[in-house]
Parts: structure tokens; C-alpha cells; sequence
């Protein structure tokens, strides 16, 4: 999984990747896979620090989400999975049926 580049270098979009979402009551739930070679076992065993030269969105994502998975899927990439409770308001214009 990549967010466009490795600093300089240009990302050259040859992993193909997915993004899912899924409304289950007041849960939101991402998944994001790709195909790729999957993460590092260190990057799967703990989180970076906010600091790291890579794997800053990983650290937001942890930060910002109240649940988070980072998971191998051996021979067919990685997956990110994170949730985040939602609060509904009257009116909102997304709705859960």
C-alpha cells in the first residue's frame, strides 16, 4: 500500500489495490487491500512513530480510526481495516437503513 510515492520517487501504480467501505448501525468500517508484497512483519507487529520517514498515514489512520487491523494476506498483498464509530445527527444526509 502506498500514498502516491516514496518521497522523490514517483509511485508507478503497478500494484492494483481496492478500497471498501461498509455501514453497519453507528460502525463505519474501511478496508483497503492491495496486491503488492504486503507489509514488513515489523510494520504488522507495532505501530510507527508519528515521525518515521514512512508509514505516517499508517500512524494517522491508527490515531484517527477507534479500531485498526494491518494484516498480510500471503501471496495476495496487505490490508489495512480500520472502523470508526459514527455519531448521526437528525437530518444527515447519509442515512443507514
Amino acid at each position: 500500500m502506498e500514498h502516491g510515492g516514496h518521497g522523490d520517487l514517483p509511485y508507478d501504480g503497478a500494484e492494483a489495490y481496492d478500497v471498501t467501505a461498509y455501514l453497519d448501525g453507528d460502525r463505519c468500517r474501511i478496508e483497503v487491500t492491495d496486491s503488492g508484497p504486503g507489509f514488513p512483519a515489523a510494520t504488522v507487529a507495532r505501530r510507527r512513530a508519528a515521525l518515521a520517514e514512512h508509514g505516517r498515514g499508517l500512524h494517522l489512520i491508527a490515531e484517527l480510526s477507534d479500531h485498526v487491523r494491518f494484516r498480510n494476506r500471503p501471496g495476495r498483498g496487505a490490508v489495512v481495516s480500520f472502523d470508526k464509530m459514527l455519531k448521526w445527527r437528525d437530518g444527515a444526509l447519509l442515512k443507514v437503513s
